[in-house]
């Protein structure tokens, strides 16, 4: 089936013109699908319609190919026919230029999948499940803004009580104490290497003032009020406190949300209003650059713990472990713990599929989407209700949503539909709109949709400048030492500061062992007093903590701080400053301050080694932990008076 040289055609078409065989069942798949991508910009008829009309055209040729009359009446067939009609889209310049470039393979291709289309019609039905529709993802960009919007709202409602105890001017690591030193060593370029509005005050009022201005910002966008200015402005404020947080805002997760809530700008319409009867889709771009951000995220995960050297992992009992020592468990994970060694390998088997082998089929077809999407979306889970993660876990989840299409959408609402009569309008809009306009319809509403969405002019440079920085930055994550070019990382260098590329990687290495800092406060040195946390664990009586979506920052950071030593932790020792002054931001943050008329005299800091109590001693005791004293984490610490030397 070569193509045949060009000629003409009396009977001139008013608009180019594709004609293909009506009785092929594989031709009408991707005829539809051509007609989608086109619109109204491309006739297409069969050849048992129009034959007639055309008689230089020999009914063999109409056998043998599809045929494309262009507005000129020049006649093209085969691939170079496909290329012609597919060029018809706004990149046709680009299309042609790639027949050209590689037109003996596509004629190759072309005669083979001809040969081969019945089984191939198989093929691509089994792999997709849909039969000619391009998968629109409609709903899918609408439920992942609504879910960004809750979850920066939890964001920003987390840090609403504990930002000023961490980085207030009586916090642990005071902001303006990191702005002044930027300032003093960088001058005006300091504004650049720490974008943050925290430069016009850092006072406790305005950390609480741009919390609580993100929580009404993150109402507006879920209820569609000027989406892509509103998930512009949420980014910078989250950057905000994200570069003056130090080590309490230096969570993946945190990263994770910059990066998303970056891209969250550009699958938002252009509009001050996302109405609802809308049928908007996300750019193709933007879908793609959150899947590479998905791909990215659990891959490098998987991988990492692969190539870490780590022996739990490779001996597969990491998961005996875990549940145990990681940083806030819950009560299920005390339970999990007592499964038997071989369900726990099977955990880890289990998670490092996901992690690992799931991660390609996120470019795969559709069916294969969706497997990987469950069980993503089966992990997140599982670690939401064993672990305390915060925002984390629906994030990832969220983002999870870019796999499911619309039709995947509408059977899921369909059969939730009398169960929760409540859900959500948007999928009986997008359903009716599915079923009751026709083709041409849906496509000028998509005609009208394209004001408003990002040009392609924008979106080609972002995801080209985003693929320089991202692709070179995963590779050196996963232990690839390349010497790139100097202008790949100078654009890593002048992208840093906006921390919205970024580096994944969970639990690479498995911690083994458990300590848990515990504090005592004494005025004479020798009556102490037990400091209690809110939600770390203490007390080896008190079930373990479940605070899901809360995020406790300095319980959190305590754990990191519990695997090092005091002389590598300033923050603790400015911690144990603010509490030898009774600051009220930070004693605010614990659960039980035993000086609450003074502050104490003296602290001292002791390293216990925690595990779960075997399942029989719980059920007999009560007791959820032992504890055992292994070490001092720090010399007794004090303030001097004033009148000491």
């Amino acid at each position: 089936m070569s193509s045949l040289p060009p000629r003409r055609v009396k009977s001139v078409p008013r608009k180019p013109l594709f004609i293909y065989d009506g009785d092929c069942g594989f031709c009408l798949k991707w005829v539809r699908r051509l007609q989608q991508v086109t619109g109204d910009r491309l006739e297409i008829a069969t050849s048992q319609e129009v034959a007639g009309k055309f008689p230089e055209i020999s009914s063999g040729e109409f056998d043998a190919s599809i045929q494309y009359i262009d507005a000129n009446g020049e006649v093209h067939s085969a691939a170079r026919g496909c290329f012609e009609a597919l060029a018809q889209h706004r990149l046709g310049k680009v299309l042609r230029w790639i027949y050209r470039a590689t037109a003996p393979l596509c004629e190759a291709v072309y005669c083979f999948v001809a040969k081969h289309r019945s089984g191939l019609s198989k093929l691509d039905l089994t792999v997709s499940g849909l039969r000619g529709e391009i998968p629109a993802y409609s709903i899918s960009t609408r439920l992942f803004a609504k879910s960004l919007a809750v979850i920066f709202f939890i964001a920003f409602a987390n840090l609403f009580g504990q930002i000023t105890g961490l980085v207030g001017p009586n916090g642990i690591t005071p902001a303006s104490s990191l702005l002044e030193n930027a300032y003093a060593y960088y001058d005006l370029l300091a504004f650049y290497k720490i974008p943050t509005v925290f430069w016009i005050s850092s006072s406790d009022f305005m950390l609480q003032a741009v919390c609580a201005t993100g929580m009404l910002l993150a109402v507006a966008v879920f209820f569609d009020l000027a989406p892509a200015l509103g998930f512009f402005l949420l980014w910078f404020l989250y950057l905000s406190l994200v570069n003056i947080g130090n080590v309490f805002l230096s969570f993946q997760w945190d990263a994770l949300l910059l990066e998303a809530g970056f891209l969250g700008i550009f699958i938002s319409p252009l509009a001050w209003r996302w109405r609802k009867n809308t049928n908007h889709q996300a750019p193709i771009l933007a879908r793609w650059l959150l899947l590479w951000l998905l791909f990215r995220l659990l891959f490098s995960s998987g991988a990492l713990k692969l190539l870490s050297g780590d022996e739990t992992w490779h001996h597969l009992t990491a998961l005996q472990y875990h549940f145990e020592t990681q940083p806030l468990p819950s009560p299920l994970a005390f339970f999990i713990h007592q499964l038997p060694p071989w369900m726990l390998q099977f955990a880890v088997i289990a998670t490092l599929f996901i992690e690992v082998l799931l991660p390609l089929c996120i470019y795969a077809p559709r069916r294969l989407q969706l497997t990987a999407a469950c069980g993503f979306v089966l992990l997140q889970i599982l670690i939401f209700l064993t672990g305390n993660y915060g925002f984390f876990n629906p994030l990832t989840v969220a983002i999870c949503l870019w796999l499911v299409d619309d039709v995947t959408w509408r059977k899921i609402f369909s059969f939730i539909r009398h169960r929760i009569p409540l859900i959500l309008s948007l999928s009986k809009d997008d359903k009716t709109k599915g079923n009751n306009s026709t083709l041409r319809q849906v496509q000028g509403e998509r005609k009208s949709l394209a004001l408003l969405r990002w040009r392609w002019y924008v979106l080609v440079p972002l995801s080209l400048w985003l693929a320089i920085l991202t692709v070179p930055d995963t590779l050196f994550n996963l232990g690839a030492r390349i010497n790139w070019p100097a202008p790949i990382t100078w654009a890593n260098e002048l992208a840093t500061p906006f921390r919205s590329v970024n580096s994944y990687g969970l639990f690479a290495v498995m911690t083994t062992k458990r300590q848990e800092i515990t504090l005592q406060g004494s005025d004479d040195g020798t009556t102490w007093f037990d400091y209690s946390f809110k939600w770390k664990p203490g007390n080896t009586g008190e079930m373990p903590s479940f605070c899901q979506p809360y995020l406790p920052r300095l319980d959190f950071q305590l754990w990191f701080a519990a695997l090092g030593n005091f002389e590598q932790t300033p923050w603790f020792i400015a911690f144990c400053q603010r509490l030898l002054h009774n600051s009220p931001q930070v004693t605010s943050l614990l659960a039980n301050n035993p000086f609450p008329d003074h502050p104490p005299r003296y602290l001292r800091t002791n390293l216990y080694e925690y595990h779960f109590s075997k399942f029989g001693d719980w059920w007999e005791t009560g007791n959820w932990w032992s504890a055992e004293f292994t070490d001092h984490y720090s010399p007794v610490i004090s303030l001097k008076a004033k009148n000491e030397p």
